[in-house]
């Protein structure tokens, strides 16, 4: 079976207030990205902005199988899938993995 690519785009992402395209492709953001310079300085606050919980990916299929491909982390990070409302499976991230199976 020969698995399909599929590029994301912002519309599949829900939960967050913006999304920006960079080299390794995109990540969403808890804040308007493009306005963090308005916020107070606080060095935590663009980390913390960027740091996607509650953030999903919303797409229909008819796929048994689906791959997702991530910048790899330093720390371990935890992955829901949900079909419908129901959470089928959680999957953890270990630190430097870069794909979900």
């Amino acid at each position: 079976m020969t698995m399909k690519q599929v590029s994301l785009s912002p519309d599949w992402f829900h939960g967050a207030v913006s999304v920006s395209r960079n080299s390794d492709g995109w990540q969403p953001w808890r804040l308007p990205h493009d306005k963090l310079a308005l916020f107070p300085p606080d060095d935590a606050l663009p980390m913390r902005a960027a740091a996607p919980a509650g953030v999903r990916i919303v797409c229909t299929t008819q796929a048994r199988r689906l791959n997702l491909q991530v910048v790899p982390a330093e720390a371990p990070r935890t992955f829901d899938l949900v079909r419908g409302r129901r959470l089928v499976s959680t999957t953890i991230l270990e630190p430097g993995a870069a794909e979900l199976q």
